[in-house]
């Protein structure tokens, strides 16, 4: 049996991405086991923390690792599936410039601009200087942290494309991301029998912060559907070939979740 639910964030955010996805989790099914983590959790692969017997909910850049976690069922959410981003391959290929342009005071500058996580939100004025420090300094505020992170991004290249997930494994992508496009979602897709991404719309990249509400009740139903201990409830109603639940477009501007068969 599947016994938590277990959200993991990959660079350059830490566990206060989910800041407001495990705060809805926890009250719409408070029997529910909730953990958060953040890849890398070492400085050598796999990278990822224990995952038996989770649902794994991995949100960018901790896809990789996710894939490679032996978790038993995965939500991925735009990231890398088939090709990583510019920025992040960039990055990967700076060499020892790496750790350095990873120091708090140049990392987080640089994430709150105009070319950094302004871009992958809908509202740019959401990343400002103490949002921006919360979701993303934990991870490089000590030297080990930035050892890890140096590390796992320089590993991020020979991941990419991943191995194709051994659990039951199903997709939710905000459809308006510049840097994960619906194109990553549909090459996931095609990788099954499809019918395996449900889509949050106007979802950006940042999405876990921007849009908590839907993206902890699309868990919740996946983790329901999955009879995942203390979920509760029953599976979502209006279930597509997806699997996910499929409220009305009224109800997602209420804060719910929306299905869309690809």
């Amino acid at each position: 049996m599947i016994d938590r639910v277990l959200l993991l964030a990959g660079p350059p955010f830490g566990l206060a991405l989910f800041r407001g996805v495990e705060a809805r989790l926890r009250a719409l099914a408070p029997g529910l086991a909730v953990e958060c983590d953040a890849v890398p959790c070492a400085e050598h692969p796999p990278f990822a923390p224990e995952a038996a017997g989770a649902l794994v909910f991995a949100h960018g850049l901790a896809i990789p690792a996710a894939l490679r976690s032996g978790a038993a069922a995965l939500i991925l959410s735009n990231g890398p599936i088939s090709r990583l981003d510019p920025v992040t391959r960039s990055l990967a290929a700076l060499g020892p410039a790496l750790s350095a342009c990873l120091f708090p005071a140049i990392a987080l500058r640089w994430l709150r601009s105009s070319a950094g996580l302004r871009r992958a939100v809908a509202n740019p004025y959401a990343m400002d200087h103490d949002t921006v420090a919360a979701l993303c300094g934990p991870p490089i505020a000590s030297a080990e942290g930035r050892r890890h992170v140096a590390a796992y991004l320089r590993w991020l290249p020979s991941a990419v494309p991943g191995p194709v997930a051994e659990c039951p494994t199903w997709a939710l992508w905000g459809d308006e991301d510049g840097l994960y496009p619906t194109s990553e979602a549909d090459v996931f897709d095609a990788q099954g029998e499809g019918g395996r991404v449900a889509w949050l719309p106007g979802g950006r990249f940042v999405h876990p912060e921007e849009l908590p509400w839907a993206v902890a009740d699309a868990i919740l139903a996946r983790a329901r559907a999955l009879g995942v201990r203390g979920a509760g409830g029953a599976p979502a109603t209006g279930v597509s070939r997806s699997g996910w639940g499929s409220p009305s477009s009224s109800e997602l501007a209420r804060g719910k979740s929306v299905d869309k068969d690809v």
